[in-house]
């Protein structure tokens, strides 16, 4: 882990020593982000808790399980809130009673009313009846870039009251990635906070049409990566 990453490392783990002697602590609530490369979810693999993800793909990449199958969440939107039978909400609750810290990977792409659905879900398992707590008063570090892909046809997460004045922001800015090529490092940063309709700088379309000129005469390392969009262009390459 580099030194930001080590700062959240450090603040979890403070947390979670607090919590040890003192049940009654606020719940933590943190909100990890960054651009490509920071890896903002390399701290889950330092810290034993529940690890879930909004796609089967990013909950295989960090360890962990969906959403939905977590908390016996519908995957429709329609039965994002049914309730659990007497058996299942007492299957989970001797699997969930003593969680205390819940990771939700790629928070982007969670929809507001899934959220929602979250905290409705924690509060049935956890058997927390307060106006006042939210998610059964389990501690929760979101881990995303909203300047990445957001919910399909759905508002996210950031409309929702669950989200807002709740959650403490640390951005990680060290680009692990390409730590050794800043200026292309702060090119990506750049373009990651481009509005829509919004003019890219003329060096760095100068930049990338480089690149994209080297690939047109194939002027790369044979062994360069590769990243396509559509499944017809990766078998054209390959």
């Amino acid at each position: 882990m580099n030194n930001e990453q080590q700062e959240v490392f450090y603040h979890v783990r403070e947390w979670c020593t607090k919590r040890l002697h003192n049940p009654d602590i606020e719940p933590l609530r943190l909100f990890v982000t960054g651009g490509a490369g920071t890896e903002p979810d390399e701290n889950i693999d330092e810290i034993h808790t529940l690890i879930t993800a909004f796609t089967g793909a990013a909950a295989v990449n960090v360890g962990g399980v969906t959403i939905h199958s977590a908390f016996g969440i519908g995957t429709q939107s329609n039965s994002l809130n049914d309730h659990l039978s007497c058996d299942k909400l007492n299957s989970y609750r001797c699997k969930l009673h003593s969680l205390k810290l819940l990771f939700v990977d790629e928070v982007s792409l969670i929809q507001a009313k899934l959220w929602g659905a979250m905290h409705a879900r924690l509060t049935q398992i956890m058997g927390i009846h307060s106006n006042t707590a939210i998610f059964g008063n389990v501690g929760i570090i979101a881990i995303g870039d909203f300047y990445q892909c957001s919910p399909v046809a759905s508002s996210s997460i950031y409309s929702s009251l669950l989200w807002s004045d709740h959650f403490e922001y640390i951005e990680l800015k060290i680009n692990e990635r390409q730590k050794t090529n800043s200026s292309f490092s702060q090119m990506l940063n750049r373009i990651r906070k481009l509005k829509k309709k919004e003019d890219m700088d003329k060096e760095d379309r100068d930049s990338l049409e480089k690149c994209h000129r080297r690939y047109l005469h194939k002027e790369y390392h044979s062994e360069a990566l590769h990243l396509f969009a559509r499944n017809a262009q990766v078998d054209a390459h390959n």
